[in-house]
Formats: structure tokens, sequence, C-alpha cells
């Protein structure tokens, strides 16, 4: 993205990344924290960390986010806490726990989990 500019992805509303290494996929996502008006997030067969959700913090119109197959954890739920549009996340094949999707369904009463 740093190639063309994030003027010219400013008006992102959605992001689909799979099948990298840990590496390239913290990369992306902290460019995919700069889309600020994206509102759907789909990150699949990735070695997406805990570290990596940092850069979501700010995403405040995400409404859909895939976490499918990636290495997230309920350290990494954290950094969802605060994206209060956020209607719909899949977490399939990651390493979250019953008491991570607990903790982030209490800090987001409307939020439909899948895992």
């Amino acid at each position: 993205m740093d190639l063309v500019g994030v003027d010219y992805f400013g008006h992102v509303a959605a992001a689909v990344a799979h099948h990298m290494s840990l590496a390239t996929t913290d990369a992306v996502i902290a460019q995919v924290g700069r889309l600020t008006r994206a509102e759907s997030l789909n990150i699949h067969d990735s070695s997406l960390s805990d570290s990596g959700l940092v850069h979501l913090k700010g995403l405040t119109n995400l409404r859909v986010v895939l976490l499918y197959r990636t290495q997230v954890s309920d350290a990494g739920l954290v950094h969802l806490k605060g994206l209060t549009n956020l209607s719909f996340l899949q977490l399939d094949g990651t390493r979250v726990t019953d008491v991570g999707v607990e903790e982030l369904q209490r800090a987001l009463p409307g939020l439909r989990i899948i895992r």
C-alpha cells in the first residue's frame, strides 16, 4: 500500500489477506490499520499474531472481522474491545478459548462470535 499511498486507499471498505507468514501478516495489518474507513476485514490461513491485532484499534468503522485459521488467542481479543460497531467476528481455527470469547462478549454485547 505504501507504493501508492494511503490517500489512494483511504476509502477502502474491505480488506482481505490470506496465506501469509507472520512477518508479512503483521506488516500488512500495520498498513490495514491506516484504512480508517474499513468496514470489513478477512484474514485467513495466515500467521496473524495477537500483537498484530493492535493495529486494528483505530478502525472503529469495522463491522465484520474474519480471523479464520490464524494464531490469534485470547490476548489478541483485548485489541478488539473498543470496536463498538463490530457486529460479527469469526474465530474458527484460532487459539481463542471460551474465556476469551466471554470477556469480549461482555465488552461488546451485540457482537455475534463464531468459533
